[in-house]
Parts: structure tokens; sequence; C-alpha cells
């Protein structure tokens, strides 16, 4: 059994399978928010403002040796000198950065730099926003103005500057320029992580490649094995660096993956498909785990299904490493850092789908919707990456109050291709905004045309309409969905506190939900939802004691939560601790929303004056998803 490392393999989730995660696609996107959903996990803002980001360059390492923050001292935090003329154009061309309008503001430091042409600050900062706005060309030019400036024996060279035209003479098959290029790149840890993967890129050019450089991280064991199989080399070459990928510890989904994808194109099929197995148990890995699981199985030509198959040119490979780089800074919510790096990939490859995934998820969460929307439809329908893509945008435009169009989107998709996974995504649309009747009529929809019968990769369909089912008030058939969804995933934390929540809810199999509840803690210790089931089902027990236990704990974890409170208050009450049961219904009542938990607040309204009966209980709420799902993984 892998050993995935859980906070990492959130990380890696989000663009594997091409953005499988990112919040689109996966099974978790089918619990984001609900009542019996994991925790939320800390939100972090994305940095979009490169004079913010980018401060020293301070890289750390993950658990495999790849750097997480690799890039902060590229990009120029300075406000250089402009002539008084300029200063308008200036301010907004740091304004339309600032809001994340790249176009706009490489437009008008354009004009400023006609005025100071030979501002060499200026054009630092004019070269990221021409790369930040998608112009690879007008970035290697202003790269090659600063190199040509500048003393080549200075400590103040340009990384960005370097990596460019490197990037740019490997795209022109020059490739022996290239690595002279990056062989001035200024030492320390941006060079040690690039200037092997690119350099032997372009050593691939010329036929050959230097295996040593290539052991560092998983990832330049990946590109290795990934530059071998181009150059031909003996498969034993390429197994060889898929054991060093699986050599760390905690390795997120993502790298098991990689290796396994390696261990298939050295023809070692029964360790690749162990790896490719176990993710697939695990609800874990890209979108195409289950075809390349087929396709093994099936002796089938598993190469289309590789990011092997789509590297005909060093300059593709050179474009997945760079791609590489920008993906992890996207992990990290480096948004202006990862999207200077997608778009230098783009130059290398502008075919390259995920980075355009990245581009558009990036432009979504600066609420440039036109933007994104450009990015995915550049993606054609005969690229692997073309579905997810069309999913992200139609979560994005329900998230932009555009959800007509949103279903409409994934309606086309269904009726051209019968992409059942449309169906699906329609489903957890109106799912999310609580039009359950509608959502059944989806969810029913993708059942029929998988022929009635779920097979393990939809089982989260089961899920999905049992949640539905619950909220309509059909509990009978909700209970036949959700035990037949625990029959495919009898560990599954969330759906086993749903259940058993769900029968607390109903008065029914106690014994049996406390059993469930109590596994799907173990299972997820420090979830608030679960660790508050539990403590309500041993209220329903009239275990009081032992029910402050865990709602006291559930309320740490989720103090705000006015549900929780309320329940705490409760248990309280049943204990013969009235004051501080008022004093969490009066929580409650504050954490309360007027519009949705109007109902609460006048339950908490009269236990606060009249306290509770003797016998009395409150009916907990089960509240089903109330957005639009993204991954909330493991």
């Amino acid at each position: 059994m892998i050993k995935i490392s859980a906070p990492r393999a959130v990380l890696a989730v989000l663009l594997t399978g091409t953005m499988a995660a990112a919040g689109i696609g996966g099974v978790w996107e089918y619990i984001h928010r609900d009542r019996t959903a994991p925790t939320p996990p800390t939100e972090t803002t994305a940095h979009t403002d490169a004079d913010h980001v980018l401060e020293e360059l301070a890289p750390t390492l993950n658990a495999s040796g790849n750097p997480v923050n690799v890039v902060p001292a590229i990009i120029p935090t300075f406000i250089p000198d402009v002539p008084k003329n300029a200063t308008g154009d200036y301010l907004i061309a740091h304004f339309a950065q600032s809001q994340n309008d790249w176009r706009t503001a490489s437009d008008y430091l354009s004009g400023v730099l006609k005025r100071d042409p030979n501002n060499i600050e200026l054009i630092r900062r004019a070269m990221v926003l021409a790369l930040g706005s998608g112009d690879f060309t007008l970035a290697a030019q202003r790269a090659e103005m600063i190199t040509q400036a500048q003393d080549p024996t200075a400590s103040d060279q340009d990384p960005l500057a370097y990596l460019i035209l490197s990037s740019n003479a490997i795209v022109n098959g020059q490739y022996d320029e290239a690595i002279a290029v990056l062989n001035r790149l200024p030492k320390g840890d941006m060079a040690e992580f690039v200037v092997p993967l690119l350099a032997n890129w372009a050593r691939v050019g010329n036929g050959t490649y230097n295996q040593a450089e290539l052991a560092g991280t998983t990832i330049h064991a990946y590109h290795g094995g990934l530059m071998a199989q181009y150059l031909k080399k003996d498969k034993s070459e390429i197994e060889t660096f898929a054991r060093v990928i699986i050599q760390p510890s905690g390795l997120t989904a993502e790298e098991y993956e990689r290796a396994a994808d390696l261990f298939a194109l050295a023809g070692n099929k029964k360790e690749a498909l162990e790896i490719y197995t176990a993710l697939r148990d695990e609800d874990i890995g890209s979108a195409l785990v289950h075809e390349k699981i087929e396709a093994l199985k099936d002796d089938k030509d598993i190469i289309p299904l590789l990011a092997s198959h789509r590297i005909a040119t060093p300059a593709q490979g050179a474009a997945q490493a760079v791609f590489d780089l920008a993906r992890i800074l996207f992990q990290e919510n480096s948004d202006a850092s990862a999207r200077v790096f997608a778009n230098m990939a783009l130059g290398l490859d502008p075919n390259l789908a995920e980075a355009r995934i990245i581009l558009a998820t990036s432009s979504a969460r600066s609420k440039q919707y036109q933007d994104a929307l450009k990015q995915f439809d550049k993606i054609p329908q005969t690229h692997p990456a073309w579905a997810e893509a069309q999913y992200a945008a139609a979560d994005m435009l329900d998230q932009s109050g555009q959800t007509d169009e949103a279903v409409r989107r994934l309606r086309t998709m269904y009726d051209i291709h019968r992409d059942v996974d449309a169906l699906a995504r329609i489903g957890d649309i109106y799912r999310g905004h609580e039009m359950y009747d509608k959502a059944l009529v989806e969810y029913n929809a993708a059942i029929d045309a998988l022929g009635g019968d779920v097979p393990d990769e939809y089982w989260h369909l089961l899920y999905a309409r049992g949640m539905c089912l619950e909220q309509v008030g059909d509990w009978p058939a909700a209970e036949k969905d959700l035990l037949a969804a625990l029959k495919f995933r009898p560990d599954q934390p969330y759906l086993l506190n749903y259940l058993g929540y769900g029968w607390a809810d109903q008065g029914k199999n106690l014994d049996q939900s406390l059993e469930l509840i109590a596994r799907a803690l173990e299972l997820q210790p420090n979830d608030g939802y679960i660790t508050d089931s539990l403590g309500w089902v041993h209220y329903k027990f009239g275990q009081y004691p032992e029910a402050v236990k865990h709602l006291e704990r559930a309320v740490e974890l989720l103090p705000y939560d006015p549900t929780i409170n309320d329940h705490l208050g409760d248990a309280y009450w049943a204990v013969g601790r009235k004051n501080e049961a008022r004093f969490q219904w009066e929580r409650a009542r504050n954490f309360a929303d007027t519009t949705e938990d109007a109902e609460l607040i006048i339950t908490l309204g009269d236990k606060l004056q009249n306290g509770l009966p003797s016998s009395g209980q409150t009916k907990p709420a089960i509240k089903a998803a109330s957005t639009n799902p993204v991954d909330t993984a493991q």
C-alpha cells in the first residue's frame, strides 16, 4: 500500500490530471461545504501582485527535494524612476497589474518605456509584464536588451532574462546557445533547480543528456525518464529514474503516478499497475488513472495516455519542465510567479493545455472571467485536457453568477460527446444551489447513461444522489444509495458520517450510527463536523457527559458554526450547566445567518427565553452542499 503525504496530496491533486483537482473534478467535489463534509481548511489569499509576492529569494524544499518557493527574487520589486510626463501611464500600469490585468499593465508600461528607452529598471519590469500577459516574443526582446546592457561579470545578473533567452534559443533549435545562456545564470537555488532541466532538454536536441544531473529531485528524475524515452534509450534507464522517484517518503499522489508512468514506459506493467490501482482505490491521482489501469489490464497501448506522448520536440520537453515550476508556484498560491512561468511554458509549447488551465484558473481567482474563458477555449477538443477545462469553465461561470451558461456548456458536452461527467456536474451545480429536484434529474440521467449499474469510478454519483434524496425527504431511497456507495468505499469518512448522521436524525439504527461516525472520526480526527455528529448521536442516546466532551471539541474546531454551538448549548443544559448553555445559544444566534438560519434563530430565541423541557431535544439539521463543488481532498 502506498503512503500518500496528506497535506501535500492536496496540492498535488490540484493540477493532477489537468486539474482533476482544482479544483475541478474528483470525487471530493461532492462533499464541499456539506454539513457532513470535512472541516474547511484555513483559506490562503493567492498572491497576485508581483510587487508583493516576489521578495528576496528564500526557497524551501518539500519532502521530495522539489522547491516550493524558487522565484521570489526574479521579478523586480522596485519602483523605478520614470519621466515626469510618463508618471500617469506608469501609475495606470501599476494599478492594472494590482488588479491582475496584465495586458493593460504591459501596454501602458510599454508607453512609458518609449519615453525612457534606456531605463534598465523599466525594461526589467516591462519584460515581466510582457511575459505575464502572454507575449513571449516581446519578453524575449526585452530580455536581450537587459543582458546586453549588463556586465556579464556583475553579481546582479537578471535570472529571468536568462531563462527567457535560453527558452527562446531552445524554441529556435539553437541548443548550444541555450546551454551557453544557462551557464550565465547566477548561481543559487533557482539555477540548481532549473538549469539541469532546461540544459538537458537542450542536450536532447543534440542527441544526448547527462543522466547524473537528473537525480536531484523527483521532478528531475521524471524528466530524466522522459528524456531517456525520447532518445530511445534502453528501458532500464527509464526504470532507473522511476525508482529514484519512489525512494523518498511522503510522496504526493502525482509523484507516485509519474513513477508509475515511467514504469509503464519501461515495460514494467506489474509495478505500474500496482501504483495506479492504489491511487484509484484511495480516490486520488489523475482523471486518467482508470484509463491507464484498463489499458494495462487489456494489454492496450498506454502511451497515448502519458505525457511523453505529447513530447515530440526538445522544446515541448522543456515546456513540461517550466510548467512543473509554474505548477508548484500555483499550488503555493504564488499566482503572479505561476503566471510568468506558465506563459514561458507556452512560449516553448503553445499547445501545452495544462499551462492554459493554470492561467485560466489564476484569472478566475482574480475575477478576470473573460480572460479565463479565453484560455479555456484555446484548448482543442482533441486534447486530453479539454474536458477538464470545460468543467473548470462551467464551475467558474456558475461561481460568477452565470449559472445558466454553465449548465448550457455542460449540456452541450453531453449532447455532443455523451459525457456522463457533464451530467453529474450539472447535478452538482443544481445541488450547490439547493435545487435538489433538478439535481436528482441530472444524477438519474447520469446513472441511466451508465446503463443503470454504477461502476466503481462513479460511486460518488450514489453519494450525491443520496444526499439530494435526503434533502427532499425520501430517506428510504437516500439510505439505499448511501449504503450502495458505502459498499464501494467502506472507509470513506464523510460518507460514513453522512449515513451515520442521517440514521441519528431519523432516530434509527443508533448503535450502527454511533459505530459509523466513530469510524469516520478515527479516519478524520480533526474534522469539526464529524466530531459534532458523534457528540450529537451521544446526545440522542442520552449519554450527555460523553456528548459534552465531543461537542466541546467540535466547537474548538469550528468555533463560529451556529449549529454546533447550538448543539453544545443543548448538551450543557442536559447536564445542568444552564448558564453555559445560554452562553452557547447566544453565540449560536450571533453567528447565525439571518437568511439561511432563520428557523434556527427563532428556535434559539425560544431556548434563551424558556430553556429546554426536561425531555426536550432539538432536531439536528443536516445541511447539504450549498456551493459549487471544488476539491477538498485528502
